[in-house]
């Protein structure tokens, strides 16, 4: 199980940047995603924020991972696995 790439949390904070608008009736204000793969994934609650964090980072902040080596892919690799 992996919280990074799980459709749901991805999904919901890209939605919740498009729907940010606080002039618009029904804009989305906040995105609640409490531990996620941590109760039926068995995920350590650690694991599951690092992996979160780094979803967040990618989908509202615009950060890239973008490993210029296979040695840089792998180190970010098990780093959202540590």
């Amino acid at each position: 199980m992996n919280a990074y790439l799980t459709r749901t949390w991805p999904s919901a904070l890209l939605a919740g940047r498009a729907g940010v608008q606080p002039a618009a009736a029904g804009a989305i204000r906040s995105v609640l995603g409490p531990g996620l793969c941590t109760a039926i994934g068995g995920m350590p609650a650690e694991r599951s924020a690092r992996q979160m964090a780094a979803a967040y980072s990618v989908c509202v902040l615009g950060q890239e991972i973008v490993p210029m080596t296979l040695g840089q892919a792998v180190s970010e690799h098990h780093r959202l696995l540590a």
